[in-house]
């Protein structure tokens, strides 16, 4: 729950190590902390993007892309990636022919759901139609 990362985080950072604290309260409530993490991560990709191309300034798409991170991304990856440990090459999750099958499948399988998913959001938080009829000449 929220109350229990708060708790963890406020226990941990007297520990005066971001990481340790960070450990912490992902041992504590993990998915919470994996779509917090999700969120902030997608914002601050969002903040350098505009940066680099110009300048920030477009608050709504950088809020719009930590919704995306929080919201979805974080607990559908983690679904994801759990799912993966528990069934490729469970015994040996870090061996070479697990971290293939897992990369394969992320690429086929995840990514285009992912990107399928992140152009939606964009649309839909932009007020855009998901789908356009296109004139056949």
């Amino acid at each position: 729950t929220a109350r229990a990362a708060s708790s963890a985080l406020a226990d941990t950072l007297s520990s005066g190590s971001p990481l340790v604290a960070y450990e912490s309260v992902l041992a504590s409530s993990p998915l919470l902390t994996k779509c917090v993490t999700s969120g902030v991560g997608f914002a601050v990709a969002d903040v350098v993007a505009q940066s680099l191309s110009g300048g920030f300034r477009d608050a709504k798409r950088t809020a719009a892309n930590a919704a995306f991170g929080l919201v979805l991304y974080g607990p559908l990856s983690s679904a994801w990636y759990e799912t993966l440990d528990a069934f490729i090459v469970p015994e040996s999750p870090n061996g070479a022919a697990a971290v293939a099958a897992k990369t394969l499948l992320d690429q086929i399988l995840w990514a285009p759901v992912l990107v399928t998913g992140l152009f939606a959001w964009d649309m839909a938080c932009k007020g855009e139609p998901l789908f356009v009829a296109r004139d056949e000449k």
